[in-house]
């Protein structure tokens, strides 16, 4: 029997797990999503999917051991996976939902065991279908899609008698190859680019969702009315989700917008976010927020397990003169820049603008959100509709979290609001939502808009 071998954990795992470890909501890592089929299912051709896409993905042997009082991992021998059966028929929606949010809310252990909960799924309406939880430190979103997908494509090989599905590319070599990230000179081209991103601009000014008043706070807090950053880290985690959709009709103008100009709709919603921020904090111009880059380059990368995602910071200063159009294309340019040097731990980043800009302590940043766009579509080859649905956990790091998904193949994009209740009322995330899809939308009515003729204009 092969010597086990242990690993490190990953700089965006060792985030993770120090905010597990520390956090008041140890559930702060759990994402469960539910997956629907508009068909019955038989379950017994499911489970053997599910088994088999458990096989295939590698990360699921993940296990987290301490040695030596330090949390290290390793790849474990493969355990057929502990399949439950949630049968709600004769049961009310809200009864499901009530016991799918508390699933979510339960946190999920990390040392020497598994670190997913499966179960098949039957709603009071009679759909069919998978729910999934999986702790972030082992899988991100994107893995949890390529699982997904598997499942079902194991499914209808099962059911149509064909052979399995492509396999899947193994975590255990890009987990290595992370480990060794700090050794290449990928590296040392990555710390230059971040420094010399400190370097040729002044000091950001910190933004909230809640506007100008939280800088405030820490400008009182530490009695200097020239502060420019904010506290946002807290280990008081608790959150809700607001969900909100954009239809489909917006959705297709974003998209002919995007084709013509050839520029990402990643792009045009980091306007959006950056444009609300902008005006919830008093027209500012410079405006920083943090977000996650897949780094799924290659097929490899694409079709494995594993938390590949890293979240970096994303700045923007625009002068009101600036139009809409210039806008969205000076985000792709720098969107596409940054993403090139996206590799480099968020730690190493912080310790950076730190000594920069002689900012104190982990828990003060310039920024208060986050922002992921990732619609990835997951479809049956029949073309039978697919429902998806995320799960709040209840708890999370940063003010909000603002989470862009495809709405199941409608057209249309839902957008997930993780929000901090405690710090952050409702009605100021669907006040920036608002603020977000009205400039977009105008924007693309007439790109030669400025962001100063964006900003006058009234809320709708």
């Amino acid at each position: 029997m092969p010597e086990t071998k242990y690993y490190d954990l990953t700089p965006s795992q060792k985030l993770m797990f120090y905010e597990q470890k520390f956090s008041t909501h140890r559930q702060i890592n759990n994402i469960f999503i539910l997956m629907l089929v508009e068909k019955k299912l038989d379950f017994d051709a499911l489970r053997s999917a599910i088994e088999e896409a458990y096989q295939q993905n590698d990360c699921f042997r993940l296990r987290i051991t301490k040695i030596e009082k330090t949390a290290r991992q390793y790849f474990a021998e493969y355990e057929k996976p502990d399949i439950g059966l949630l049968d709600f028929t004769g049961r009310t929606p809200k009864q499901m939902e009530n016991k799918l949010s508390r699933l979510a809310h339960t946190p999920i252990k990390i040392y020497d065991c598994p670190m997913t909960r499966v179960y098949m799924v039957r709603t009071p309406e009679g759909l069919d279908g998978i729910y999934f939880g999986v702790n972030h430190i082992i899988m991100d979103a994107w893995a949890i899609g390529v699982f997904l997908d598997y499942v079902m494509s194991a499914y209808e090989s099962v059911k149509c008698g064909s052979g399995s599905p492509r396999p899947l590319s193994p975590y255990e070599p890009l987990l290595q190859k992370e480990l060794e990230y700090t050794e290449t000179p990928q590296y040392q081209k990555d710390r230059e680019f971040w420094f010399n991103e400190f370097e040729h601009l002044p000091e950001p000014m910190f933004s909230h969702v809640n506007g100008r008043c939280e800088l405030e706070k820490n400008r009182k807090k530490y009695k200097n009315p020239d502060l420019r950053y904010g506290s946002i880290f807290t280990l008081r985690t608790a959150a809700r989700h607001e969900v909100l959709e954009i239809p489909k009709e917006h959705v297709d103008k974003i998209a002919a917008y995007c084709q013509q100009q050839r520029v990402s709709m990643q792009s045009v919603f980091m306007f959006g976010l950056r444009h609300a921020l902008s005006k919830l904090n008093e027209r500012q111009e410079d405006i920083t927020f943090m977000a996650t880059v897949a780094r799924r380059a290659t097929v490899s990368e694409k079709r494995a397990g594993g938390t590949r995602a890293q979240a970096t910071r994303f700045r923007t200063v625009f002068g009101e003169d600036c139009t809409f159009e210039q806008a969205c294309h000076e985000i792709a340019r720098y969107q596409t820049a940054f993403y090139r040097h996206a590799a480099i731990p968020m730690q190493e980043l912080m310790k950076m603008e730190r000594a920069r800009y002689n900012k104190p302590g982990m828990f003060n940043s310039y920024n208060a959100g986050l922002m992921t766009f990732q619609p990835m579509r997951l479809a049956l080859s029949d073309g039978t509709p697919m429902r998806t649905k995320w799960y709040c956990n209840g708890a999370f790091a940063m003010a909000f979290y603002l989470n862009i998904m495809d709405a199941d193949g409608t057209g249309a994009l839902q957008c997930y609001y993780e929000y901090q209740y405690k710090n952050v009322e409702r009605g100021r995330i669907r006040m920036m939502h608002n603020i977000m899809v009205q400039s977009i939308m105008a924007g693309i009515e007439n790109p030669s808009v400025t962001i100063g003729e964006l900003l006058d204009m009234p809320e709708a």
